[in-house]
């Protein structure tokens, strides 16, 4: 009988035959794999199936997280309505939905592959509960302890019983409210003068927050025993999944909301005062105090304004971490995609876009070229539409193909930019080791890099794109095609582009046209078919406008007064 190795720090018994479940039991896994290790295949390489378990998922999390925020409610015996909760905590909750069907998963599917098998789980006294929430996420894409443990309450269910838990009053006296009639702008993914600039036309209506992380003032030494509610009802699910998954979430919920909830609640309503309406493109994603501001605004009939932080929104088929941003807000502000009859969505410029394209303007037709990397977790954190774990191996020897294969006039001169964090995975030193004598550019700012260089690569149809798009400076992208599986409506702008040859489908091919067309760049990039697929994408993902300030502070005042 094998032993399975789930993780980094999982380590087999001396002379055992040993499965290895994933890519992520290896450190810079990118660097190669020796054939001497048996590693399962990675369980999401089909897409069509990864699709169809997203969108299995995605059918259940709304039923689940409502349970899940009655729980809440009868922890701290109140009787918060939903939307409180989802505010608060939907982000984090799908984010985790999502992280533990996957370990699931590889258990499920190991074990239909091989049969029985050995293993070991982490001793229950070692789990830990993270604080907040956004550090979880970091530690479920990239930590070997903490997967470890979710593997463990996967493949042994009593571990609540082996955990102490204490008796912990959680009880909420409501402290004096202070309200005050603003609109408070609080991170909206611009520079402060942009922020500044919406302000000034608001008439002082207006007020610029920035809410510091205070999560590090509050801590619990101990869990509370009213956590074990979840154990209690997760025997009430009829599959397997769903007990588990509750089971999990007595002890993974972070103690942000269940044993620090009540003092921070307090400590926030009596020294901040409630706008009357917040807006946001980012804090609602990872800071806990604004979050809590926005539930406790809208409880009190206040409204959220919300706003994308990048220009991928709707792109994708499989994108779960979007689902909150769109569902919550009274309004949700795009960048080009939304329709003219929703009264919950409404085109605006980006901020972030719009400066750029005001403040700078690219110009070198004569610099080299700059590879813009990126990177991703080495554990899965969400089903989506993108490149994911296991699959950065492919992924990094795609850069080695490219740069191996453009002219050596062009990889003598040219920069690579890494992802500021590579997650373990090796992409960094996987390149360095076929193209040593690169110039590597860390840190700085990117906006005023793009000046220096003649054509940009990029190989993932992310921020880099839009912006470079938008500020109609060259580049070109290549990817795995059948990763990225967009939205439908979407295909003729992909296919614009790809007629145009800004986007490719193979590093080869894609290294061989910037051979064909790098003398003499800008005569290609100006040429009418690669501008028109250009001003496609900006319309649908990339709005700017000159007035930017100008058209967010009429919306604003626009959504400020209605009903």
């Amino acid at each position: 009988m094998k032993y399975l190795v789930k993780t980094g720090v999982d380590t087999p018994p001396v002379g055992t035959s040993v499965d290895y479940l994933g890519s992520w039991c290896f450190e810079n896994p990118c660097l190669g794999i020796s054939n001497e290790y048996n590693v399962f295949p990675y369980i999401w390489h089909n897409k069509y199936k990864l699709n169809q378990e997203g969108g299995k998922l995605d059918r259940m999390r709304k039923g689940l997280f409502r349970g899940f925020s009655n729980i809440l409610n009868e922890i701290h015996n109140l009787n918060l309505p939903l939307r409180y909760w989802s505010i608060l905590t939907q982000s984090w909750f799908d984010d985790y939905l999502n992280t533990f069907y996957d370990r699931y998963q590889n258990i499920i599917q190991y074990t239909e592959s091989v049969g029985d098998f050995e293993y070991k789980t982490l001793d229950p006294k070692k789990f830990q509960t993270p604080v907040d929430m956004y550090r979880m996420k970091r530690l479920c894409e990239n930590d070997a302890f903490f997967n470890e443990q979710l593997f463990s309450q996967i493949l042994e269910g009593d571990y609540n019983k082996k955990i102490k838990y204490n008796n912990v009053r959680s009880d909420y006296i409501e402290p004096n409210i202070k309200f005050n009639n603003n609109i408070n702008l609080s991170n909206l993914y611009c520079t402060l003068d942009t922020t500044k600039g919406i302000k000034n036309k608001l008439n002082g209506l207006c007020e610029i927050t920035g809410y510091p992380q205070i999560e590090d003032g509050f801590e619990s030494y101990v869990l509370s025993s009213r956590r074990l509610i979840f154990d209690d009802i997760a025997e009430e699910f009829l599959g397997e999944f769903e007990k588990l998954f509750f089971k999990s979430l007595a002890v993974n919920t972070p103690k942000l909301i269940i044993e620090i909830f009540s003092d921070i609640r307090k400590y926030i309503l009596s020294n901040i005062s409630l706008p009357q309406m917040m807006v946001t493109n980012v804090d609602h994603e990872a800071l806990f105090l604004a979050q809590l501001i926005m539930s406790e605004t809208v409880l009190r009939e206040g409204k959220v304004i919300w706003g994308q932080h990048g220009p991928n929104y709707d792109m994708f088929y499989l994108y779960p971490t979007h689902n909150h941003e769109m569902e919550n807000p009274d309004k949700f502000y795009c960048w080009g995609w939304a329709k003219d009859n929703d009264d919950c969505k409404k085109n605006v410029p980006s901020l972030s876009i719009s400066e750029k394209v005001k403040y700078n303007k690219p110009n070198n037709n004569k610099g080299p070229l700059l590879f813009i990397s990126n990177a991703g977790g080495r554990y899965v954190r969400i089903l989506c539409s993108a490149t994911t774990s296991t699959e950065f191996i492919k992924y990094s020897k795609n850069q080695q193909a490219y740069v191996n294969n453009l002219s050596s006039k062009i990889s003598g001169t040219m920069s690579y930019r890494p992802y500021f964090n590579d997650y373990n995975q090796g992409i960094e030193k996987n390149i360095r080791k076929a193209q040593p004598n690169i110039n590597y550019i860390k840190g700085g700012n990117i906006d005023q890099l793009y000046n220096e260089f003649r054509l940009v690569i990029c190989d993932t149809p992310y921020t880099t794109l839009g912006n470079l798009l938008a500020l109609n400076k060259p580049v070109l992208l290549y990817y795995e095609k059948e990763h990225y599986i967009y939205n439908p409506k979407y295909a003729h702008v992909f296919e614009y582009l790809y007629i145009a040859g800004i986007v490719h489908y193979c590093p080869i091919k894609a290294a061989e046209f910037t051979n064909s067309i790098f003398d003499n760049t800008a005569k290609w990039w100006n040429t009418n078919t690669v501008q028109k697929a250009r001003n496609t994408y900006i319309n649908h993902f990339a709005k700017n406008d000159e007035d930017y300030t100008g058209i967010w502070a009429e919306n604003l005042l626009k959504d400020y007064k209605s009903n």
